[in-house]
């Protein structure tokens, strides 16, 4: 099977995963369902999750070679987005909502694995695009149409996950997962994908939901709610894989949907091999998902489609954590239009128009955060972060504390000084230094400040700039 490599991603539970296995470059003439499922299989459409009985109302499948296979989502009057991998063509039919469309035209956005049709007549109805680049640490559904739960892969008596199977029922199916991070490949190699993708693992942290794709599902949406709306924040590209059960090179490579690839050895095409240890923590593999945020105005130009001004930056929020684990925070920038219902620990958050409240079951971690989105009449949302920290381990010198997200963010005691001017960063203790953009907010005698790079960046010094 041909095979698509992306670069290393940040991934600290498993370490670096540098080849994924395409989903769509093989065509299977078999209608072949399903996305694979933590638990029971039983996912055909509509789905349960609220709010998104509809979803399966906006997907329509792509004939090629005769037979119903990818999926694609109408994105305007006339036109749908898929998977760019996928070889379709123009006179290739679309079925949707029980009509037949003709591809008319077949647009390749660049820099990325996102295709564009242009169809000859016009859609009943279509999704709305996600366009804000917050879907890290948020849930999504998706629907797919590839192949079945196959055997178990078991290692040493334990089970780690599941092959795919070579056939599946017809149907379309649903399952969900959480946005685990965000990646962007520069690969130049022809057959190679590139551009931005959002990644997810199969970890089993989501219950029988939780869904892996498979070979077939390329072109598959993903939708996000945006403010009780849900709308395409992408479409599935490729998965980790393949897999061996030793680093053996006569022993045929798998795929499969691994939970745990511990015991097994990752097989890349253009990279030597990487075994996995047996390790106490399950080390899940995972998927990829051309971002629809990274190519929204393209889009939106190619599908002659409105597209708003850019919305004002919004301000981030620090509020202190209670002893209790709860904090309430006023948001009373004008035109808020939803807040989080749960931190990205998990803790729950609720909104009553002017303030959040946190709180969580137990007592919440050092910091935790929760998003929340402002409308901004006809311009595009924004869209900020409300930090809750835990102030009262914080001594006398400053110290560096990660979010749940990754998010390092800098708390910095000030003492008898509480006037701050800004924050330099440079990559030595001699500098050269740099003015950061934002100034460190200060609450308690605290200055606090989230920097999203710096745990990219290895050798970043800080200095805190004080008014005079």
């Amino acid at each position: 099977m041909p095979k698509a490599s992306i670069p290393n991603r940040p991934a600290p539970d498993i370490g670096s995963r540098s080849l994924l296995a395409g989903l769509g470059i093989l065509f299977s003439p078999v209608a072949a369902s399903a996305l694979i499922h933590i638990g029971s299989s039983d996912h055909l459409l509509p789905s349960t999750v609220p709010g998104t009985d509809h979803l399966g109302r906006r997907v329509g499948e792509l004939q090629i070679r005769g037979a119903p296979g990818f999926l694609g989502t109408p994105i305007g009057p006339r036109h749908f987005v898929t998977a760019a991998h996928i070889v379709f063509a123009v006179g290739d039919p679309f079925f949707f909502q029980g009509h037949t469309f003709t591809v008319t035209g077949r647009t390749l956005l660049p820099n990325s694995d996102l295709a564009l049709a242009t169809v000859d007549a016009d859609f009943p109805e279509y999704s709305e695009l996600y366009e804000r680049d917050d879907e890290v640490r948020r849930p999504v559904v998706v629907l797919g149409k590839g192949r079945w739960k196959g055997d178990p892969v078991v290692v040493e008596g334990v089970l780690k996950g599941w092959r795919y199977a070579e056939t599946g029922v017809a149907g379309i199916r649903w399952g969900t997962n959480l946005i685990t991070g965000s990646i962007t490949s520069t690969n130049t190699a022809p057959g190679e994908l590139a551009g931005a993708f959002l990644t997810a693992d199969f970890d089993r942290a989501g219950g029988d939901d939780e869904v892996h794709f498979t070979v077939g599902d390329s072109g598959s949406p993903l939708f996000l709610s945006d403010c009780g709306v849900w709308k395409l924040a992408g479409v599935a590209s490729a998965v980790d894989g393949p897999f061996r059960p030793t680093d053996a090179p006569q022993v045929t490579p798998f795929l499969a949907a691994l939970f745990d690839v511990g015991g097994l050895t990752l097989v890349p095409e253009k990279e030597p091999p990487t075994a996995y240890p047996v390790l106490p923590e399950p080390q899940p593999t995972g998927w990829y998902a051309a971002r629809i945020s990274s190519k929204v105005d393209q889009l939106r130009a190619l599908a002659g489609l409105p597209n708003p001004a850019v919305a004002s930056k919004v301000a981030d929020v620090f509020a202190p954590l209670s002893a209790q684990g709860t904090a309430a925070v006023s948001l009373s920038v004008a035109g808020v239009a939803c807040v989080d219902d749960r931190s990205q620990a998990g803790a729950a958050v609720t909104w009553d128009g002017m303030t959040a409240r946190y709180s969580a079951s137990v007592p919440g971690p050092n910091i935790d955060a929760f998003r929340y989105v402002v409308a901004n009449d006809d311009a595009r949302s924004g869209w900020a972060s409300v930090y809750v920290v835990d102030l009262s381990s914080v001594g006398t010198t400053p110290i560096l504390r990660f979010c749940p997200d990754g998010t390092p963010v800098l708390l910095w005691p000030l003492g008898s000084q509480s006037a701050v001017a800004g924050l330099e960063v440079g990559p030595t203790p001699a500098g050269p230094w740099d003015r950061t953009a934002t100034v460190p907010q200060v609450l308690e005698g605290v200055a606090l400040y989230p920097d999203p790079v710096g745990r990219e960046q290895s050798g970043r010094f800080y200095r805190l700039v004080l008014s005079e």
